[in-house]
């Protein structure tokens, strides 16, 4: 049996301390990956279509079922820092990951989210 490869068009990658999130479409559908430490392989591949995608005080709020994922923002010793939560039935922190962000990249990850709310 063969496997059709599946194209991967218009990865956009943002570096946040250990953590990367990429954005891209594969089959015509926008996919928000957060690899959360490269040297574990951990990470999360969240196919927005899918996903309720609200603007929350603090940043994002993605959910489907059970789980939940909050982009928080904030401002940590004059810098900005985003961050994301892995929630578990809703309201178990499971995993949390982030760093300091430089206003451009911030900006590009709130844009594309904000293109789903």
């Amino acid at each position: 049996m063969f496997w059709k490869k599946q194209e991967i068009k218009d990865l956009t990658i943002a570096k946040v301390g250990v953590t990367e999130f990429k954005f891209y479409y594969k089959n015509d559908k926008e996919y928000f990956e957060v690899d959360v430490n490269q040297r574990s392989g951990y990470k999360f591949i969240i196919k927005l279509e899918d996903y309720c995608v609200s603007k929350t005080d603090y940043g994002y709020l993605i959910k489907k079922g059970f789980r939940s994922y909050k982009v928080t923002h904030s401002i940590r010793a004059s810098d900005d820092y985003i961050e994301v939560i892995y929630f578990f039935w809703g309201w178990l922190p499971f995993t949390r990951s982030g760093g300091t962000v430089s206003k451009p990249i911030l900006e590009l990850i709130f844009n594309r989210l904000n293109q789903h709310i």
